[in-house]
């Protein structure tokens, strides 16, 4: 992970278009971070591209917090249940 990040600095456009591709959906906080800062890209198919994948991620960290809460919501349920 930390070397994708630091992908997100190269003076090569290619390079820092790649790596934010590959980070799309994460939910790493550095990562997360580094992306925020290529939204500044001087490139702005970087910039795209940098958007798109805190989007994604951000989608990641919904769905696990949706996954969890229902978790808990059947958990809590069961033991409502149980107790009466």
């Amino acid at each position: 992970m930390a070397a994708l990040v630091d992908r997100l600095t190269d003076d090569n456009g290619d390079v820092r278009r790649a790596a934010a591709e590959a980070l799309q959906g994460t939910t790493d906080s550095d990562a997360v971070a580094a992306l925020v800062d290529r939204l500044t890209d001087e490139d702005s198919s970087i910039v795209s591209t940098a958007h798109n994948a805190l989007r994604r991620s951000l989608a990641v960290d919904a769905a696990r917090t949706g996954a969890l809460r229902c978790l808990v919501a059947g958990l809590c349920s069961e033991l409502e249940a149980e107790a009466s």
